[in-house]
């Protein structure tokens, strides 16, 4: 009788293993590239140095792309971290202006990422050459209006 029985997993199981994997996935860090146009780049190195005159030396890049997005979620709270199944493409592609821009990348969390496609994909109902460059400057503009538009 155990031998046909221990072939097969129960379809409860199944599920648990299921989700703990989804949720380990969540949690591993993936590179994610970000093309800042030049003025939101010099207002974050602007503000990693006005953070590093009051003490917090570990503020960087990183640091203030994660804080953006913080106040970015905080301003769409209707935005879930859930994998999508779309395919989005970023790019604005032609169909916009070539900016002067950095283009560098941080390490970030799975979620962060699920997070930004599907912020980008809702702002892509409304303007459907939104872009990752235009999420960019949402997030700095975040910054902007906490800590001011000048640094």
């Amino acid at each position: 009788m155990g031998g046909v029985s221990a072939l097969f997993t129960s379809p409860s199981k199944t599920e648990k293993v299921n989700e703990s994997v989804q949720k380990e996935d969540l949690e591993k860090t993936h590179g994610f590239s970000l093309i800042i146009p030049i003025d939101g780049y010099q207002y974050i190195r602007g503000l990693a140095s006005l953070k590093a005159k009051q003490g917090d030396l570990n503020y960087n890049l990183k640091a203030a792309f994660v804080e953006g997005l913080e106040l970015l979620k905080k301003e769409n709270p209707s935005v879930t971290d859930e994998a999508s199944l779309e395919r989005r493409f970023y790019r604005g592609g032609g169909q916009k202006q070539k900016i002067e821009s950095f283009a560098t990348s941080v390490v970030i969390p799975k979620r962060e990422i699920n997070w930004i496609d599907n912020y980008i994909l809702q702002e892509r109902q409304k303007d459907e050459f939104f872009s990752k460059p235009d999420f960019i400057v949402n997030l700095v503009d975040q910054l902007k209006k906490h800590y001011g538009k000048s640094i």
